[in-house]
């Protein structure tokens, strides 16, 4: 019992954190967010929250709440708290690599460094994203008759890219990513699980390694795959054995393709 709870928990919280707005983060300012559920992966690697800070300077020795490790805090002290945005701030112009979140809880006031190409421990309350937001994350390379989209701004987990040929068809492509321990063959089956139980699968497919970050593979969506990407999550990627969780990333990468799906 206690495990369909947590189940059905961390489901919630996946649909909440679909409504954080990574890119554009100032958004949430005046809106409240609460400290979601660490996932499995998160428990087994640290079991602690880390980049919240009691100092605007978020120095590693300013951890909120005592019993932290270094900037890490313990779950009991952050999970499920709620918090006012009162301000958000990037490390700089143009592409940030981080925004400085400022929390307030009565009379409390803490920081949370947010990295963007990470998942948010902070998910809205009560807000919505605005309907063409994922729209943002698509850009445009190439002029008629020869059109790319792509959406490598997104996440470090998955690209999508949108050819336009005149004449001809449009096509679609998925990159995902997935870390493997050692060397990977230089093709296998790359497998989609779907949280509606079906699996999208494509065999001979190449592995190509990225230095400090995994191996990547990209596959050509057909339109029943489209399809089925619009209406579904994707829950996991396999190449071969490897396995990496999507979950998180699963309702930005539908509202993408949606919005791909409109770019002529």
């Amino acid at each position: 019992m206690k495990n369909t709870i947590l189940f059905f928990a961390l489901l919630i919280s996946v649909a909440a954190l679909a409504q954080f707005p990574s890119k554009n983060p100032e958004l949430l300012i005046g809106h409240e967010v609460k400290v979601r559920p660490l996932f499995d992966y998160e428990i087994q690697i640290t079991n602690e929250y880390s980049n919240f800070y009691t100092s605007s300077k978020m120095l590693a020795s300013y951890v909120y709440m005592p019993g932290g490790n270094g900037a890490r805090t313990r779950i009991d002290a952050l999970q499920g708290h709620t918090f006012k945005v009162i301000g958000v701030e990037a490390d700089r112009d143009g592409s940030p690599s981080y925004y400085k979140i400022t929390l307030q809880k009565n009379d409390e006031i803490i920081y949370y460094k947010y990295g963007v190409y990470s998942i948010s421990y902070l998910e809205p309350v009560n807000f919505t994203l605005p309907d063409d937001y994922y729209c943002n994350f698509i850009e445009k390379w190439g002029d008629e008759p020869n059109i790319l989209y792509n959406t490598s701004k997104s996440t470090n987990r998955f690209v999508l890219y949108k050819y336009i040929d005149k004449g001809e068809s449009d096509n679609y492509q998925l990159r995902t990513y997935v870390q493997i321990q050692g060397m990977a063959p230089e093709s296998g089956t790359v497998t989609f699980v779907l949280d509606n139980g079906k699996k999208l699968s494509y065999p001979k497919i190449k592995f190509s390694y990225h230095v400090g970050i995994a191996y990547s593979s990209i596959v050509d969506l057909s339109k029943a795959d489209i399809k089925a990407l619009t209406e579904s999550n994707i829950k996991e990627v396999y190449f071969d054995k490897w396995m990496a969780d999507l979950a998180p990333y699963s309702e930005e990468l539908k509202g993408i393709l949606k919005c791909l799906i409109t770019k002529k």
